[in-house]
């Protein structure tokens, strides 16, 4: 084996950079902003139908709930949302369910974010959009 003190060397600050990575997500796990899936429609050949996604502004976390809290429920719960051409939520329903009285936690808690409407050709529009909302432990 040649320079075996390298491999030594090279093991320990990978081992380092893992435990830095694996130690700052945990740190960040409740401050993650929410996920929001929306399917972009803006392509190269057609720029006038661009349509950029709301901006969720302001999330302040779920709340569990006791029923939830006791039987140890963690997960994530899917909400469909409509948001209007000046950032309003105009109808939200839960499309993946976690029950356990959680689904209403998360209709309760999106109800309280703030967002930016999205935009078509420069000018704020209604549209729709699907948001994350993690419930751990």
């Amino acid at each position: 084996m040649k320079y075996p003190e390298c491999r030594i060397a090279v093991y320990l600050i990978c081992h380092a950079l893992l435990f830095a990575a694996n130690s700052s997500a945990q740190q960040s796990k409740g401050s993650a902003p929410p996920l929001v899936i929306h399917k972009p429609t803006c392509t190269e050949t057609i720029r006038d139908n661009c349509l950029s996604a709301p901006r969720v502004i302001s999330s302040p976390p779920p709340t569990y709930s006791e029923e939830a809290r006791k039987a140890k429920i963690e997960g994530d719960c899917f909400v469909s949302i409509a948001v209007d051409d000046k950032g309003n939520l105009t109808d939200l329903h839960v499309i993946k369910s976690l029950g356990m009285g959680l689904d209403l936690r998360a209709i309760d808690a999106v109800r309280t974010w703030k967002f930016e409407p999205a935009y078509k050709n420069g000018k704020p529009v209604a549209a729709k959009l699907t948001v994350q909302v993690s419930f751990h432990l």
